[in-house]
């Protein structure tokens, strides 16, 4: 952490949390209760998952949760939990797309580096099982679906 703060010299206004567990909501809260924004500056936390409980962060953090999914304007259903359409996230990705592409075009922003493996649809449960015993880090895997 005192790392991340060096980095940016204790000016990060935003975190995104790609991965949305206990541990880093903890993380995350961290980083942010010591940074002293300018006027106007509002800390941002933003997740991939449900809140963090009430109280990990000072209230002068916003506190947001978004899934893809609401990209596409429309409401969905994960599991049993159903989500209303959100617009506003539709008209987000159209306006961001434009972007994405002249930060791709402009070299400014690259994928994740893919690492190719071999063993087709079969080879993913291998891939997972990676994952889960955290064997892979900084990498996509990738699979061709007609190999096997």
């Amino acid at each position: 952490m005192a790392d991340i703060l060096a980095y940016t010299s204790n000016k990060i206004y935003y975190i995104w949390d790609t991965i949305g567990t206990p541990s880093s909501y903890t993380f995350g809260a961290a980083v942010l209760k010591d940074i002293s924004p300018p006027e106007g500056q509002i800390l941002h936390y933003g997740t991939i998952l449900s809140p963090p409980e009430a109280g990990s962060f000072s209230s002068a953090v916003k506190v947001t949760f978004t899934l893809g999914y609401s990209a596409q304007g429309v409401p969905f259903k994960l599991g049993s939990t159903e989500f209303p359409a959100k617009p506003e996230d539709y008209e987000f990705m159209v306006t961001w797309m434009k972007t994405a592409q002249k930060l791709l075009e402009e070299r400014k922003w690259r994928p994740h580096r893919q690492e190719v493996r071999e063993g087709g649809l079969e080879g993913v449960l291998e891939g997972l099982e990676d994952l889960k015993e955290g064997r892979v880090s900084g990498v996509k895997l990738v699979y061709r679906i007609g190999e096997s």
